[in-house]
């Protein structure tokens, strides 16, 4: 596949501009976690491990377990269906399993949408500590939200210190 020129901004990944790299010199394991959840099967637990299958994960800085309580979502069992979540549990779940194969860059495409502020801001939490450990992400949104004062968020970068 090809990749549209650049229009304008840069690229960042693990402290280096990588914005006029040639693809073949970007990282190899990139994930994906789209607007619209997708499972591979019924049962979460199921559904991880098959997609587990089909990645070779690097380490990962969470554990599976983490990341259920830092999303709120620990009342969820491993025997849940996913056809019984909400479309912003669905979101964090895959955001989790995609998070559990720390990938060299993960692309988010409306991570927040659907999402409540608690869950918002929980979500930009885990994707802020994930970029601090190293990670790299980037996230397109369509609809940005408002800040507590209702005030429209145009830009959001997140960078280790």
């Amino acid at each position: 596949s090809r990749l549209e020129p650049l229009s304008g901004g840069q690229l960042w990944m693990g402290g280096s501009d990588v914005t006029r790299r040639s693809p073949h010199q970007l990282p190899k394991r990139v994930v994906w976690v789209p607007a619209q959840p997708y499972f591979f099967r019924n049962a979460l637990d199921e559904d991880f491990s098959e997609y587990l299958s089909h990645v070779r994960p690097n380490p990962s800085i969470f554990t599976r377990e983490e990341l259920f309580k830092r999303l709120q979502l620990t009342p969820l069992v491993s025997e849940t269906h996913t056809h019984q979540l909400s479309l912003g549990q669905a979101k964090r779940v895959c955001l989790i399993r995609a998070l559990l194969t720390s990938p060299d860059l993960l692309l988010l495409d409306e991570p927040l949408s659907n999402l409540d502020e608690a869950n918002r801001q929980a979500v930009l939490t885990l994707i802020a500590d994930y970029c601090l450990n190293g990670g790299s992400v980037v996230a397109t949104a369509h609809h940005m939200p408002a800040n507590s004062e209702g005030q429209t968020v145009s830009k959001l970068v997140l960078e280790p210190h």
